[in-house]
């Protein structure tokens, strides 16, 4: 039988780790009492801990700005929200779009491995994650994730953005997810 105690602590030890605390005290409590129940979890969250932001001056601004255009994209043809997915020839222009995009960030990828800060600035980092959380192929996913938890919080992934691209990859694996942040609609005929 589980063990339904653990499991909730658990839960909520992720959701303070996704949340953050309100002050420093009660991060350093928060912090404190995660280290003694979850070791691992508290490994995790020292990784991918979010540094202080600092100006990056982004050795490939051309390349952030490419990324930045196709997340505006991205997110255009997603404008509406749900609507989209009911319109047959919104969700051709939807899946149009993410085959683009998907193309062009394995070949910056292989060109010039994981965008990180140094390379394309915060925001181009996180319009890469976006890319890939939309992209359509887990297996791309699931290489984009190693590289991002190697390099830990020099990647300029949040934690957060980490918790819902393993997500995203587990659903589509056809596994339970690890930390409930996706959903599917579903439409009646």
């Amino acid at each position: 039988m589980k063990n339904w105690v653990t499991d909730w602590n658990l839960l909520c030890i992720s959701a303070a780790l996704l949340a953050g605390g309100a002050d420093a005290s009660e991060d350093a409590a928060v912090e404190a009492a995660i280290q003694r129940q979850c070791p691992s979890a508290y490994a995790f969250h020292a990784a991918h801990k979010p540094s202080e932001p600092r100006p990056v001056v982004a050795t490939m601004p051309a390349l952030q700005g490419e990324l930045n255009k196709m997340a505006e994209g991205d997110q255009s043809v997603r404008s509406g929200g749900f609507k989209v997915l009911s319109d047959q020839e919104k969700r051709d222009r939807l899946e149009e779009v993410d085959a683009k995009n998907l193309r062009r960030i394995k070949a910056i990828v292989e060109a010039h491995g994981l965008p990180t800060p140094a390379l394309v600035g915060y925001d181009g980092v996180g319009s890469f994650w976006l890319l890939t959380q939309h992209a359509t192929d887990y297996e791309f996913q699931d290489r984009v994730l190693t590289q991002i938890e190697m390099l830990g919080s020099e990647s300029g992934v949040s934690a957060q953005q980490i918790a819902m691209l393993r997500d995203r990859i587990l659903v589509r694996k056809g596994l339970p997810q690890r930390y409930g942040t996706q959903f599917q609609l579903m439409f009646e005929n």
